[in-house]
């Protein structure tokens, strides 16, 4: 009896062993089935195709499923609306739905937009998912940027280009970007009796400054010093030496500075040294300090004469007087660096009432070199004395003098009258108007915590957020790429064609020259040209167009290279993160060129020669 239980006991065992393997073969079974019919329904689209995800219509390098990119994309050229015609056979269902009419408003490339025009473009969905990545990576994150070169999804213009698979939609990203934006002040006293030769407070309070303006994403300082202890003497070279020390300091955390001399913070009246010709050897003395540090001077405010160096109730507010302390100014800061005045009126005594020609501009002309400084700004009627010929006439004669080189400084809370000035379409208004480049985050406080109350701007990238989000980040230029021609080969003996649209969606404009780089790298290879176009001519409200012809080294290596732009600063020295130009779009940035990836390209081998130069060539 107990042999046949335990014979029963093994059959059963077994049947429910081979039950089992029956099951598991059964699922694997379907789901094999199940996977060859979906791998032969799309063998044709995907068979031998090695480009990033991004670039097979499945999801953008910003990560956005194409389905929905694509409802937001009407403002693409003509040559990509056709590239997604064609490709709408391989879409889904879901994919296949009408398009949402865009309100994205169409920049022309040869028109500025008035001061009253909305520089809207459409919102990028998720603008705080902008990779930093490196291109070459292979993880899923970071797609390796190779594009198929036999690929046929691709739309031509008449020059053989296509158009580079980008976000070309604006960002509301903060951008940590060079000369422009709100500034913090750092005061200093020369020869502060407390110090008592120890100039250990004067660094930590530096210190301290710099740190505030990199944590608020703030690339630029007031750098405020009082000479009241040095009226009747000149300035020692000790302290010539710490202004330059603390400058370096400055220097080394990527953050630039406008500059102000005067003759006491305390706003007492007619301050000033006895005689005027101890301004002019101070001013020729600290010459030394602007050819020092020329790379990270942003701009030299007159200063000098009256209360905070502001030129009102001084004891040399005679035309001969003032005009012989921009001489001096003109003399002494470097040509390639701006030196403002604080109102329009100072600005025409020295050099007449005509509006500004724009043939004064960026040729080292004293005319192109001098901007303005409003330290009232939208304060009063006439910003407290700011405006002397009415104020909407004053705007309309600084509009063309600011486009080419600067207007700054700092808001006084609405004094009252009939017009409040600083609220939220009159604010943006005028610094449209002006150019406005950079303003006081600290002075005054009043009108920053007003704006951060207001919500009625009418940008359509910062609707909803606060007048402040908007002027905070529209403060001087804004840049986005829209459009970036490329070809997927170039044949022997040709040249490397690009073409970039560039718009500047910010008050202002870049008034420091500064040139775009295009860099070639292929693994440890790499090459680098400066492009010709000057970005102090990308011009707010306006699209720019470059058209690039680049000389490729006639021993160049054979094979795929990737694109990429960088826009550092003019001198070569300064090359913390901070100083090169960052885009408003969501593009893979690669830290360590401080450039953004376009597009790669397949070189084919030169037919010889001796130019190894890579450089632009038109």
């Amino acid at each position: 009896m107990k042999n046949q239980k335990s014979i029963l006991l093994k059959v059963v065992t077994v049947l429910v062993a081979v039950a089992i393997i029956l099951s598991t073969l059964f699922f694997a079974v379907r789901s094999y089935y199940n996977e060859n019919t979906n791998l032969s329904e799309n063998a044709a689209k995907n068979d031998k195709d090695e480009r990033p995800y991004y670039q097979k219509g499945g999801f953008d390098k910003a990560g956005k499923n194409k389905a929905d990119q694509s409802k937001e994309d009407n403002n693409s050229k003509s040559n990509q609306s056709k590239s997604k015609k064609s490709k709408k056979t391989k879409k889904t269902k879901k994919d296949s739905s009408p398009k949402k009419p865009s309100s994205e408003h169409k920049f022309d490339s040869d028109t500025i937009l008035d001061s009253n025009t909305s520089l809207a473009v459409v919102p990028n969905s998720n603008p705080n998912n902008a990779s930093s990545a490196n291109p070459n990576s292979n993880t899923s994150s970071n797609p390796n940027p190779n594009p198929n070169p036999d690929s046929n999804n691709n739309t031509f213009d008449s020059s053989g280009l296509v158009s580079a698979k980008l976000n070309y939609n604006e960002t509301s990203a903060i951008l940590v970007n060079p000369e422009r934006g709100m500034h913090h002040m750092n005061s200093i006293v020369l020869n502060n009796p407390y110090t008592n030769g120890d100039f250990s407070a004067l660094v930590r309070r530096t210190d301290r400054v710099i740190s505030q303006v990199t944590d608020a994403k703030l690339t630029l300082i007031l750098f405020k010093v009082s000479l009241e202890n040095f009226k009747n003497q000149d300035i020692s070279n000790q302290w010539l030496n710490m202004l330059n020390m603390l400058a370096n300091r400055i220097r080394q955390n990527g953050i630039k500075i406008i500059v102000r001399f005067n003759y006491g913070d305390g706003g007492a009246a007619f301050s000033e040294p006895n005689n005027i010709n101890q301004i002019v050897r101070h001013i020729r003395q600290l010459k030394r300090f602007f050819v020092a540090n020329e790379d990270i001077i942003y701009v030299v405010e007159a200063g000098f004469l009256g209360p905070w160096g502001e030129w009102h109730s001084t004891a040399y507010g005679d035309t001969t007087s003032r005009k012989r302390i921009i001489n001096e100014l003109l003399k002494s800061v470097p040509v390639s660096r701006k030196i403002s005045l604080r109102t329009p009126r100072f600005y025409r005594m020295f050099f007449g009432n005509s509006t500004f020609n724009s043939i004064h501009a960026y040729n080292g002309d004293a005319q192109g070199r001098v901007g303005l400084h409003n330290d009232a700004f939208l304060s009063t009627e006439s910003d407290m004395g700011t405006y002397t010929q009415g104020r909407e006439n004053e705007l309309r004669w600084a509009e063309s003098l600011t486009k080419y080189t600067i207007h700054g400084g700092e808001s006084v809370m609405y004094q009252g009258g009939t017009v409040q000035y600083n609220n939220t379409e009159n604010s943006i208004r005028e610094m449209k108007i002006l150019h406005t480049q950079y303003l006081n985050q600290q002075h005054d406080i009043s009108t920053m915590n007003y704006w951060k109350g207001l919500f009625d701007n009418n940008d359509p990238i910062f609707a909803g957020r606060s007048t402040y989000d908007l002027i905070f980040n529209r403060l001087g230029y804004r840049f986005v790429l829209k459009n970036a021609l490329v070809p997927i080969r170039v044949n022997e003996d040709q040249g490397l064609n690009i073409s970039l649209e560039v718009a500047n969606t910010g008050f202002g404009n870049l008034t420091s020259s500064r040139k775009p780089y295009l860099i070639l790298r292929r693994s440890n290879k790499k090459y680098q040209a400066k492009m010709k176009s000057d970005m102090n001519n990308w011009f707010s409200g306006r699209i720019t167009k470059i058209n690039a012809l680049f000389h490729l080294p006639d021993d160049i290596e054979p094979g795929r290279w990737h694109i990429y732009l960088s826009m550092p600063d003019d001198n070569p020295n300064l090359v913390h993160n901070s100083n090169y130009v960052k885009l408003a779009n969501n593009m893979v940035y690669d830290e360590s060129l401080h450039a953004y990836y376009i597009s790669s390209v397949n070189i084919a081998a030169r037919s010889g020669g001796n130019d190894r130069g890579f450089y632009q060539s038109n």
